[in-house]
């Protein structure tokens, strides 16, 4: 899977569907990763942070997607239960989802690197605690 992904944070869907041909533009605050399942993961996140099971999530994305576009690129919204887990958690909880994530996609023979799992969800949490923007992430 060779993929770039981009959690930003935007005001509203209407801001965040504007940002899917070419990816988050300078006025949206973002962080970059790439080569793994965006989708598959905000929703294992918010397995791994909220206590829903993983159905109850995938139930609750039906409409994540805010914008599709034919080349591929998507905008999607992380669910507002997942940004706000993201945006309470501690940097040690983090860690220790980021690690147990990790884990999932090991066993999946999917491997991520723990450390950079780590990084990843450090990264999406600052953005999560953004206030009055939501979470989003362009996939490319």
């Amino acid at each position: 899977m060779s993929s770039i992904i981009r959690f930003f944070v935007a005001a509203d869907d209407e801001a965040a569907e504007a940002q899917v041909d070419g990816g988050p533009d300078a006025g949206h605050e973002s962080v970059t990763y790439g080569n793994f399942d965006a989708d598959l993961a905000l929703l294992e996140w918010d397995s791994l942070l909220t206590g829903r099971s993983f159905d109850d999530a995938l139930a609750a994305s039906a409409s994540a997607v805010i914008a599709d576009e034919d080349d591929g690129a998507q905008v999607v919204a992380a669910s507002v239960e997942l940004q706000a887990a993201l945006s309470r958690a501690s940097a040690a909880e983090l860690e220790q989802v980021a690690r147990r994530w990790a884990a999932e996609r090991a066993a999946e023979g999917e491997p991520i690197d723990p450390e950079l799992a780590t990084e990843i969800l450090g990264a999406v949490g600052r953005l999560a605690r953004t206030e009055e923007q939501r979470l989003y992430c362009w996939i490319s």
